[in-house]
């Protein structure tokens, strides 16, 4: 019995039992903040905070008025419903975003501006110099993982169109297209083109953006 007493008195395994009292008495070893629901490491969320605020306060102001368009094009080409499950409202959005992101961390990528894994969404520090409306489309995409099989695929050996976010990376035979009209890109051109149909922001912008959504689709 004695020896148990000195030993549970050993430094070391002081130590490792105050570990495991901080461990337990919080979700992660990093203290969190929520940022509009999202969880953010509090070592980063004081940088970022502020910046993603400011995309999602982007989001809540892209309210639909009146269409744009011809009521019967719009219910034919319009899959926003059909892929989210809802008519289009940014706070709908918002939401959708929040159920599926559940953290947030900053961390620097070679290749990937956003990556994607069981609720955590890791963001590359270049992800806050894209424009609000490219922040909002990858938030999007990467939302769209959670709701099923929605791995990408490579795209073709000959693939002439450029990434509109990052222009200088080579997409052949990389994993950046999809197979299906209603994964992560489907979601994200079903998104701008609400915008384009209910005349919010640029629309000769929207366009391009959307063409380019959907240049990733790549239908066998």
């Amino acid at each position: 019995m004695q020896l148990l007493i000195n030993n549970l008195l050993n430094p070391i395994y002081i130590q490792i039992f105050i570990f495991l009292v901080l461990l337990f008495n919080s979700k992660s070893l990093f203290p969190q903040e929520i940022t509009n629901g999202f969880v953010m490491e509090k070592r980063f969320a004081d940088k970022y905070k502020k910046l993603l605020e400011s995309t999602l306060i982007f989001l809540d102001n892209l309210e639909p008025k009146l269409l744009v368009i011809d009521k019967d094009v719009y219910k034919e080409k319009s899959k926003f419903e059909e892929i989210f499950q809802f008519s289009y409202s940014p706070k709908k959005i918002r939401s959708w975003l929040n159920q599926r992101i559940k953290k947030v961390i900053i961390d620097k990528s070679n290749f990937y501006i956003a990556q994607y894994y069981n609720g955590q969404l890791s963001l590359d520090p270049t992800f806050f110099e894209l424009s609000k409306l490219d922040q909002i489309l990858v938030l999007i995409h990467e939302a769209r993982h959670a709701d099923g099989n929605f791995s990408h695929i490579k795209c073709p050996n000959v693939f002439p169109f450029l990434s509109i976010r990052n222009p200088e990376i080579n997409l052949e035979n990389e994993y950046a297209c999809d197979s299906i009209t209603n994964g992560c890109y489907g979601a994200s051109a079903a998104f701008l083109y609400e915008l384009i149909s209910y005349g919010i922001l640029n629309q000769e912008l929207l366009i391009g953006k959307y063409n380019s959504e959907l240049a990733r689709i790549i239908r066998k």
